[in-house]
């Protein structure tokens, strides 16, 4: 058992360093489930990847946080619309489908914004509360 663990933490891992690189495809989930895996399957790889210099502060943020960091956020967004924006614009003939294209930046980066505002004034509730 502690075998398929580690071939699905393995197989976890390699999609969130491929999630690094491709907007479209999400990192921090990915390297939270395989730390979970390697926990169970492997203390020596479940050891490296929370030591890793790039990838251990991703779980560790998560996990004090509750929260993806508001920089890597940032860097995602913009990333997804400049990928999106360059394939619509170079890469697509029909205009039905630059329509879908763009609509999914824009899903992302309302959901983006939403969770920013709540975040914000949760923070201000929270500062007036110890006042």
């Amino acid at each position: 058992m502690r075998l398929l663990y580690t071939i699905l933490g393995s197989i976890s891992l390699v999609l969130g360093l491929i999630g690094i690189v491709v907007p479209v495809l999400p990192t921090t989930p990915f390297l939270l489930l395989s730390a979970a895996l390697f926990l169970k399957g492997s203390q020596r790889l479940y050891n490296w990847l929370m030591h890793h210099p790039k990838l251990g502060p991703y779980i560790t943020n998560f996990r004090v946080h509750n929260a993806i960091p508001l920089k890597t956020k940032v860097v995602a967004i913009v990333s997804l619309w400049v990928t999106m924006l360059i394939t619509v614009i170079f890469f697509i003939p029909l205009v039905w489908v630059k329509i879908l294209l763009t609509a999914y930046p824009f899903r992302s980066s309302c959901f983006y914004n939403i969770d920013v505002c709540n975040r914000v004034n949760l923070n201000s509730l929270l500062h007036k509360a110890k006042e």
